[in-house]
């Protein structure tokens, strides 16, 4: 998905009536906890595959009642992200070595099956994950 078909898709998920079984809004302004993160995608990602659906979607920066977008600044970094997945590897690994599997692993999703893609300028791309049930790669 480019920044178009994302912008549309927001604006079509945004005009929603309520949230689905595979459309959440949080506001997550500034974080949300790394275990409640794992169980929203579990659940959408489920409940997106009950209903055929292409792809669950969490939408961060939103509030659900009433309907108003507010923005987040959750994990907007490569840093972040970095952070976010560093410390769920084996001690056994250095912080170097621990760095360049989160780079690979990265990489690999973003060439083998395009479950993510790096929008933007290197120091400061953005990473998006792609459903991959939606095309039996994901």
């Amino acid at each position: 998905m480019n920044t178009e078909e994302l912008r549309v898709k927001f604006e079509e998920l945004f005009k929603l009536p309520s949230e689905t079984e595979w459309v959440e809004f949080k506001t997550a302004t500034n974080a949300i906890h790394f275990n409640e993160l794992g169980k929203y995608f579990s659940a959408l990602s489920n409940e997106a595959n009950l209903k055929s659906r292409q792809w669950g979607w969490l939408v961060l920066g939103v509030k659900e009642s009433p309907r108003e977008i507010i923005g987040t600044n959750y994990r907007k970094k490569r840093q972040d992200l970095d952070e976010l997945l560093l410390d769920k590897l084996s001690d056994v690994l250095t912080k170097k070595q621990k760095k360049t599997f989160v780079t690979n692993l990265l990489q690999e999703m973003r060439r083998e099956d395009q479950s993510i893609e790096s929008m933007g300028a290197t120091r400061s791309a953005r990473w998006i994950l792609h459903n991959l049930n939606t095309k039996n790669e994901f």
